[in-house]
């Protein structure tokens, strides 16, 4: 059996040899010279130059391909093992992007959409965020969706450095597409972000019982009556406040109103000091000057204002008291 095989090798050999127009005996110089004149005169012939090439690889010993190894380069197998070999390395960047794509489709498709949006972005602490979104879904009462989100601008080690990168990304994200509300941040990312342009005109106040009251202070917003305006234009209405004169917010004394410059160099009343807000000392959020500001263009006005009522005038632990005194009563 070995020798018939050997013999079919041999007869092989010399087949190799006559393709190439040569004897057994020629030297590697000859071989290559012929293979070379042949390359030419049979130029554009495919079938031709393959019968070639593979008669001088055999003879020159660049390869031995047994008739297995044939067999099995010719088989469904062996032709996708040549295919894998050559371009695995993009097949599984495909696959990973794809895999990717449909994870994406999925979380977008079973993720609500937020109705209103609580960022707490700079340096501040957030205990537990889910506990924060846990007391806003429970005192929020008209937001079926709430978001809540803390974004960490700066960092000391790489890890955190690489966070930072990542927030700072993810807040152009959402001033881009409008998706912010109430935002609360450190004194030194509040100057920043307002100078920016990013924040609304707040109009504060306090009634009797010292309870926060907060309206869009934009000019003609609506916190001027509109009769007034109108009677003013037509000077109807001599008595007129600072505000009507020069267009702008008087600027309030007190502790807890907070001025910044925005990107039009115009100081205005953007934020809300929040010291001693029961709120967030019931949801453990903690920092020093931290300032309240809303969005210029929230999502939803109505629940943005709502949220901002809820944050500066709720007192969770007195609501639960009562709900406990309640309880025990029945």
């Amino acid at each position: 059996m070995q020798e018939d095989k050997n013999s079919a090798q041999q007869e092989d050999k010399l087949k190799y040899y006559q393709i190439l127009g040569l004897d057994e005996s020629a030297k590697e110089e000859t071989i290559k010279k012929a293979y070379a004149i042949l390359l030419k005169k049979h130029k554009g012939n495919k079938d031709r130059i393959e019968e070639i090439d593979a008669a001088y690889n055999h003879v020159m010993g660049y390869y031995v391909v047994n008739e297995d190894e044939e067999q099995y380069a010719a088989s469904n197998m062996g032709r996708f093992g040549n295919f894998w070999y050559h371009n695995k390395v993009p097949v599984i960047v495909l696959l990973v992007t794809t895999f990717a794509l449909v994870v994406l489709i999925i979380n977008t498709i079973r993720t609500k959409p937020t109705d209103v949006n609580l960022h707490f972005i700079g340096d501040l602490y957030v205990l537990d965020i889910n506990e924060v979104y846990d007391d806003v879904g429970t005192y929020l009462e008209n937001a079926k969706a709430p978001n809540v989100e803390q974004l960490v601008l700066e960092g000391e080690s790489m890890l955190e450095m690489q966070f930072a990168s990542d927030a700072r990304m993810k807040l152009m994200s959402l001033i881009a597409s409008g998706q912010m509300d109430v935002i609360i941040s450190d004194a030194k990312t509040f100057y920043y972000l307002a100078s920016q342009g990013l924040f609304m005109p707040l109009d504060v106040s306090k009634d009797k019982s010292g309870q926060f009251i907060v309206k869009d202070g934009t000019f003609g917003s609506g916190t001027i009556p509109l009769d007034d305006m109108l009677n003013q234009a037509a000077g109807n209405d001599k008595k007129t406040t600072e505000k009507q004169e020069t267009g702008t917010p008087v600027r309030q004394k007190n502790d807890y109103a907070v001025y910044a410059v925005d990107n039009m160099d115009d100081e205005l009343l953007f934020g809300i000091r929040l010291e001693g807000t029961k709120f967030l000392d019931f949801s453990n959020v903690s920092g020093n000057d931290l300032i309240l500001s809303v969005f210029h263009q929230p999502s939803d006005y109505d629940l943005a204002f709502e949220m901002v009522d809820m944050i500066l005038n709720l007192d969770p632990a007195t609501l639960e008291t009562q709900e406990s005194d309640e309880d025990d009563w029945e």
